[in-house]
């Protein structure tokens, strides 16, 4: 089975470092970690490597960069946050509908990625000014940057009427994948959306989300589980949050996984 990883907002403890912990506990590959609203110390820095070393953890991504609307001493924070964990990726989005500035940005962004070994992870949303997958893969297509790859999440995915056979055929250009459930109705307007996506997900297999197939068109990548759930931090612990999530993600992957395996037995 391919790495799950759990995501920064899915499960917050009171520290990052209990966080890594819950999702050792859980049984998870490794972690994102979100920096840009409280940056980490050097002391806690030091901490996270030590206890993502006694955990047998690695780090998928730093969030976040909001191009057109971000603290650039804080973009450099994540980067050195990023080098110091062994981060994969560093997550972007576009607050910004200006063309230029965008690319621009993206542009100096995969100049201090490629100096790490790093990509930078576009991710749209029906709520940001890059909305759709199309749109996500337009910019990175024509800035041409192999540092820059896209990120789908499944309830951006259905939110912004985004097709799986689009993500299918651009797979190449997809770095992970972010995973959680909803039900299929989408909210009626941006406010409900951004409410949605930050404070209502559910886990995996508990909405009606197409999630087997969203998984089998990009069948290689790692898988971070984010779940933003108000109802769920209410009553469970963070160590309880970072389990389900590890259960309920592992059975809607073997399940993609399976039926690939069935497709392969039939042809």
């Amino acid at each position: 089975m391919r790495p799950l990883f759990l995501a920064s907002a899915t499960a917050p403890a009171l520290t990052r470092a209990e966080m890594v912990v819950g999702a050792g506990i859980a049984g998870f590959d490794g972690v994102g970690l979100r920096f840009d609203l409280a940056p980490p110390t050097r002391g806690e820095l030091v901490e996270l490597q030590r206890v993502l070393a006694d955990n047998g953890l690695t780090v998928l991504d730093i969030e976040v960069v909001r191009i057109g609307n971000e603290d650039r001493s804080t973009t450099d924070v994540l980067f050195e946050a990023a080098l110091a964990l062994g981060a994969k990726a560093v997550l972007a989005v576009s607050d910004t509908s200006n063309g230029i500035e965008l690319f621009r940005r993206l542009d100096e962004l995969a100049d201090k990625a490629a100096a790490q070994s790093l990509v930078i992870a576009l991710e749209f949303m029906p709520f940001t000014a890059i909305k759709t997958l199309a749109q996500a893969l337009w910019v990175v297509q024509h800035l041409g940057r192999p540092e820059v790859m896209v990120l789908a999440d499944a309830l951006h995915m259905q939110r912004s009427g985004s097709t799986f056979s689009h993500l299918s055929e651009a797979a190449s250009e997809v770095c992970y994948l972010q995973l959680c459930d909803a039900p299929i109705v989408s909210p009626p307007d941006d406010a409900r959306l951004i409410e949605e996506a930050r404070l209502g997900r559910l886990m995996p297999g508990s909405g009606e989300l197409d999630l087997r197939t969203f998984l089998r068109s990009v069948p290689q990548v790692p898988i971070s589980v984010e779940v933003q759930s108000l109802e769920l931090r209410q009553s469970h612990t963070p160590t309880e949050l970072a389990v389900l999530a590890y259960r309920t993600a592992k059975a809607v992957t073997l399940d993609s996984e399976l039926d690939d395996l069935v497709r392969d037995d039939s042809c």
